[in-house]
């Protein structure tokens, strides 16, 4: 539900993610322990912020990778994203 509130703000209007601080990382920082729907809103939001936003969210990014190479759970969930995508 917060997911879905901060998604509709940052997706409302081009300029809100970075009014908002430009930082999802709290986000991907528990990504692994969130279930695979919200795992996903989270990868199409990352996505996003890259291809219409035109924009490298970094920590976001760094934080990703590090939870893909600890987590087999969260790397099986974001190739099931990227099939899909």
């Amino acid at each position: 539900m917060v997911f879905d509130t901060i998604s509709s703000i940052i997706l409302s209007d081009n300029a809100n993610y970075f009014l908002c601080g430009e930082n999802l990382s709290p986000l991907t920082e528990v990504l692994y322990n969130k279930p695979n729907d919200v795992q996903l809103k989270i990868y199409d939001l990352l996505e996003f912020i890259v291809f219409q936003l035109k924009y490298i969210p970094h920590r976001e990014l760094v934080n990703l990778s590090i939870m893909l190479k600890t987590n087999r759970y969260l790397l099986d969930s974001f190739f099931h994203f990227v099939e899909f995508t």
